[in-house]
């Protein structure tokens, strides 16, 4: 349950983090929404990043990013620019604090294509130690055409904390714009859910705290949440508030050793988040039986763990996962090498795992066979798919099981996905169960039996696939078994057959000069007549 990869893109003093980062099919090229944010000297700042020489055949990696050099905003200073570069500015908003954009698919009226949600003004004090405030930070959302020019400023008075980073994204389940965003708790950070009215990006309602953290140590700094196969993931920052104030009441300087880690959590409902950790780690709102997993127990749950003298030694702050089809996920963050409230570096980064590769279940010993049992499920298509990670001579076999009595059902031909391989095998989207076990159960409710040796299953899934195209490909898989036969015959005939006739003719021939041979010789030591 953590990345494979992780790599240091860019180095900025500050916080530099996309919130929002996409592949672009259309023009072949990476693209952060046009929208990046970071504090430099103190300001915070939207400003405008895209992939180096503006997508250009060359560099389309989304690893290599630059300041475009074209653009020129006659508002802001020259001085206003973050990354490489030297003409024109990239910063479009100043002022402005953790700023969620969602490009919203179903958007008919191209100039609210972009959405965004965030602190949209920051707090204001009389004092440098920021202990008198004068008034409070107001966020709200904006709408932009092309996520560059913003406009439609609304300010929602939500009971909520502005500094934090929000996660704005549409619910298909409910047909509303939600966000997840920090709770009112000044002393310990929760998460928050706020909703739209459905169907409109507007009328954000009342913010409901949907996780509390057991701990002072372990609290819920923010989470970037994403629907994921009928529930909720969210990449999920984790404080552990490492701090010790210097002077009590009177400053708000810290002496801290403190971290942020990025962690996994889901949900089916976005009201009841599960962290896939310990028991004793869980919001408390979760009833400990809810999604119960076996978790194996382990030294570090982090999704992107933290490395000690590196440039993510003390922080991952995190965006929502993108995924290029047929390559890996990516997941970009913001990696911090210093304690929170201290002078540090950050770097923004990415992380690299396989499809699908979030979390997966194995045996706690790989030689060992485990099985895993499901609740009743719908059997919603004929074929049976998973995704899974296999070493050498592992395999995943699948049963069906009664779904009242879990006995395994009769009329069942044995399937499996095996690893024959001499390297480990990795399976996407592979037919565990053909339409042959499964079609005659479809619309039905049953369990799923998993054995599991040497073996990491991540994702199953019901797929409806024509019978009869399925049919063509064995048929033609059979006739071209039955074509490479043919040739293997024509070939034992062409070259065989004429070697084992002349064979068997010089043979004949051999045997006939033998007799003759015996019969026209002179015994030795016989006398000559």
């Amino acid at each position: 349950m953590m990345s494979s990869e992780v790599q240091a893109i860019s180095r900025w003093t500050g916080i530099s983090l996309c919130e929002c980062i996409a592949y672009s099919s259309t023009i072949s090229c990476w693209v952060c929404c046009r929208l990046f944010m970071i504090v430099e000297s103190g300001h915070e700042k939207l400003s405008v990043i895209s992939p180096k020489d503006k997508c250009m055949v060359s560099l389309k990696d989304g690893i290599l990013w630059n300041k475009p050099s074209n653009f020129h905003f006659t508002v802001l200073k020259e001085e206003h620019h973050i990354g490489g570069g030297s003409r024109g500015g990239n910063v479009v908003r100043m002022h402005v604090f953790g700023i969620s954009v969602f490009k919203d698919p179903h958007e008919t009226n191209k100039s609210r294509q972009f959405k965004a949600f965030g602190m949209l003004q920051q707090p204001v004090f009389e004092d440098a130690d920021q202990l008198h405030q004068l008034t409070n930070a107001s966020g709200g959302t904006m709408v932009s055409a092309d996520g560059i020019t913003w406009s439609e400023d609304t300010i929602w008075p939500l009971n909520i904390r502005w500094d934090t980073h929000h996660s704005l994204f549409w619910d298909e389940a409910r047909q509303t714009f939600a966000v997840i965003t920090r709770g009112p708790s000044p002393n310990r950070r929760t998460l928050a859910l706020v909703r739209s009215e459905p169907g409109k990006f507007s009328g954000f309602g009342f913010a409901e705290v949907v996780a509390t953290p057991q701990r002072p140590d372990d609290q819920m700094h923010s989470a970037q949440v994403f629907p994921y196969y009928g529930i909720y993931l969210s990449i999920l920052t984790t404080y552990d508030a490492n701090c010790t104030e210097l002077a009590p009441g009177q400053s708000r300087v810290r002496r801290c050793q403190d971290h942020a880690r990025c962690e996994l959590a889901w949900s089916a409902d976005l009201r009841t988040w599960k962290r896939f950790t310990t028991d004793d780690r869980q919001p408390l709102e979760v009833p400990l039986t809810f999604g119960k997993l076996p978790m194996e127990k382990r030294d570090s749950y982090e999704f992107i763990p933290l490395e000690k003298k590196t440039y993510h030694s003390n922080g991952c702050f995190a965006a929502s996962p993108v995924q290029l089809l047929g390559q890996q996920l990516r997941v970009y963050f913001m990696g911090v090498d210093a304690p929170h409230f201290q002078n540090r570096r950050t770097a923004f980064s990415v992380a690299k795992l396989r499809p699908d590769g979030f979390a997966g279940v194995r045996p706690r010993a790989g030689h060992y066979i485990s099985r895993l049992v499901t609740k009743p499920l719908h059997i919603s298509g004929n074929t049976l798919v998973i995704t899974a990670d296999l070493a050498t001579k592992g395999f995943i076999r699948v049963q069906l099981l009664d779904s009242q009595t879990s006995v395994p059902l009769q009329r069942q031909s044995p399937e499996q996905v095996l690893c024959a391989d001499k390297n480990p095998c990795t399976f996407t989207s592979q037919v565990a169960l053909s339409w042959r076990t499964l079609a005659a159960w479809e619309g039905k409710s049953l369990r799923l039996a998993f054995e599991l040796k040497n073996a990491t299953l991540y994702t199953f899934a019901f797929e409806r696939r024509d019978i009869e195209h399925e049919e063509h490909l064995a048929w033609q898989f059979a006739t071209s078994g039955w074509q490479v036969a043919r040739s293997m015959l024509l070939f034992i005939a062409v070259t065989c057959l004429p070697t084992w006739y002349l064979w068997k003719r010089c043979r004949r021939q051999l045997n006939r000069s033998r007799q003759q041979d015996i019969h026209g010789s002179i015994p030795v030591g016989k006398p000559a007549e």
